[in-house]
């Protein structure tokens, strides 16, 4: 009697050590598909909702009875890639690569080279003009100011700030591949004030004042590591290139 009751109590033990393993187990499973990305079965939904958003806003998707009718209140992601849309002065490549996650860092970022995403480039371009067709007239005046229906002034903030990081890592490349320059810190301030978007409120805009003056200097210097993190900037000098007339070289020179 008392040795089956101590082989149930071992039996037991061991269950629940194993339990315990299993734990484990599968919590560093858990930790490798989260590292490793969205799964082969997963949705566009689940692996990239701001491109799932936006390609709902599509002419072929807007006659599902089913889809979403942007006018009478589209899905607070697509209300941000619009915002974007507006405050970069209607440029539908900006609007695109938000979309895509491009200087947004890994978790939103697609892991496919440019040339494989031609089609869904052109397909998101489409959507994304479609939804701003169909904004009602009210929704577009308050764009910046109703919160309520556009989000919190975070929103709002997020967005010029990726206009402004969008215009500027194009900048840092033309500099880079054009004139085989790296712009300094104090250049690279000086031209974000370039990019403020005019459509932003006045408040966003004198605060990017603010934060591209140097006042105070920690937040340019936050600002800054974040945005060499999020578009993979990196500070040093350029490698040497071909060499090149004088004529030449003074027309570079100039220009910059």
């Amino acid at each position: 009697m008392w040795s089956r009751a101590a082989q149930i109590a071992e039996e037991e033990e061991q269950v629940r050590k194993r339990k315990a393993e299993l734990q484990v187990e599968l919590r560093k499973a858990r930790k490798r598909a989260k590292r490793a990305g969205p799964l082969a079965g997963e949705t566009l939904q689940t692996q990239r909702p701001y491109v799932a958003s936006a390609l709902a806003a599509s002419p072929s998707a807007a006659s599902s009875s089913t889809a979403p009718h942007v006018k009478e209140g589209c899905g607070d992601r697509m209300k941000l890639i619009l915002m974007v849309y507006v405050l970069s002065d209607h440029r539908t490549e900006v609007a695109v690569d938000f979309s895509l996650g491009k200087g947004r860092g890994p978790r939103f970022d697609f892991s496919e080279p440019d040339d494989e995403l031609l089609d869904l480039r052109q397909e998101l371009a489409v959507s994304i003009e479609a939804a701003f067709d169909n904004i009602s007239d009210d929704h577009l005046l308050d764009m910046f100011e109703d919160a309520a229906y556009y989000g919190s002034l975070n929103r709002i903030h997020a967005a010029s700030r990726y206009v402004i990081e969008h215009n500027l890592n194009r900048w840092v490349l033309d500099q880079n591949c054009d004139y085989g320059a790296a712009p300094g810190r104090g250049a690279v301030l000086r031209e974000a004030l370039k990019f403020i978007p005019a459509a932003a409120p006045k408040w966003l805009r004198d605060r990017w004042k603010s934060v591209f003056s140097g006042n105070p200097l920690r937040t340019a210097s936050h600002w800054l590591a974040s945005f060499r993190r999020r578009w993979h900037a990196k500070i040093g000098t350029l490698e040497s290139g071909e060499d090149i007339e004088i004529e030449l070289l003074r027309q570079k020179a100039c220009v910059m």
